[in-house]
């Protein structure tokens, strides 16, 4: 029922997003949801983030491209797993957001997360350039892969 070939959730159309609060409110007929909607898609959200992790992290993490298209999971269409495989989970964005570096010590983290706390912190005040030169001086591979993500935001 939630879509897989978009990028993130925020790119789920409207009337998919109806179908599914339609779908809810169906297998609940005597409850009232209405109020709490924007939590109930909060978890879905969150639901279908952890989906798609455990997709990639299954079926296509550490193996060929080639064998991660023709391992395609129960229940997932083939022209779907294909733009996931290819599209999303191939994306430099998506291969950004699985960098980590770990700090003297010896404390990971992801990388884009540590960028958008610096930027939501202040430290770079919106400044993209200084951030990059940030980026690009601790030699971290993707840096302009995050670079051109942290520009959405």
């Amino acid at each position: 029922m939630c879509p897989l070939g978009v990028p993130s959730w925020r790119d789920i159309k409207q009337q998919k997003l109806d179908h599914m609060w339609a779908a809810i409110e169906d297998k609940f007929e005597s409850v009232d949801f209405n109020d709490h909607r924007d939590h109930i898609f909060g978890w879905m959200n969150e639901l279908w983030n952890k989906w798609r992790g455990y997709l990639h992290a299954t079926y296509v993490k550490n193996k060929p491209i080639a064998q991660a298209l023709n391992n395609i999971p129960k229940g997932v269409e083939k022209k779907k797993w294909e733009w996931l495989v290819k599209e999303h989970f191939s994306s430099e964005s998506f291969q950004a957001s699985r960098v980590m570096i770990t700090d003297p010590f010896g404390t990971s983290m992801n990388l884009l997360l540590l960028a958008k706390l610096a930027l939501y912190m202040g430290y770079f005040a919106g400044n993209f350039v200084e951030l990059e030169a940030y980026l690009a001086s601790r030699r971290v591979a993707f840096a302009s892969s995050i670079f051109s993500f942290l520009q959405l935001f």
